[in-house]
């Protein structure tokens, strides 16, 4: 389908592709090992002071930016994949319109 005014050319099956590339990176993403909610404070020369409270509380934002950043790719990825499912209908359901209208070169019968 080309875009009025425009060289793009936009196919269903390369709305799947890309909806399967954005969820992957999305899988990606939230398999990256950044702990868990509720990380424990950090032992070592930081336990005890203050910096610690503050690192431990910057994993838990880590982790919920990748959980966040994981689940927006994958309503990016289901967008692109309703938008393929939608051309692909509606070509369909506009192919049979036209089926439907039978040999515009004769006259209808009556």
């Amino acid at each position: 389908m080309t875009t009025p005014n425009s060289d793009v050319v936009l196919e269903p099956a390369e709305l799947e592709a890309a909806g399967a590339t954005i969820a992957g990176f999305g899988e990606s993403v939230s398999g990256l090992n950044w702990g868990s909610h509720g990380t424990p404070a950090p032992t070592g020369p930081l336990a005890g002071f203050e910096v610690a409270t503050a690192v431990e509380g910057s994993a838990v934002a880590v982790g919920q930016a990748v959980s966040t950043i994981s689940g927006r790719c994958e309503q990016f990825a289901g967008a692109l994949r309703a938008g393929a499912h939608a051309f692909v209908v509606s070509d369909e359901i506009a192919a049979g319109l036209l089926t439907s209208l039978g040999d515009l070169n004769r006259q209808p019968e009556a």
